[in-house]
């Protein structure tokens, strides 16, 4: 992201982008992921953001044997 400009330490320190390894949130239950999501979207609430943009690495499904899973 730095190789195209985006000042990553600036946004991370503003809490504007967050940056979590796949694999940590992908073999969490999947109630753990919703809550995490659910946080995400209350603390943009509360600082006055509209939306929250979550990119994943569907790459993660195939380490951990969940494509299966990802698919149904």
């Amino acid at each position: 992201m730095e190789n195209c400009g985006i000042d990553v330490p600036e946004y991370s320190r503003k809490t504007q982008l967050l940056i979590i390894d796949a694999l940590d949130v992908y073999s969490n239950k999947e109630e753990d992921i919703v809550d995490l999501i659910e946080q995400f979207a209350l603390y943009a609430r509360r600082n006055g953001k509209g939306r929250v943009v979550i990119i994943g690495d569907l790459g993660a499904f195939r380490l951990i044997q969940k494509i299966d899973r990802l698919i149904s």
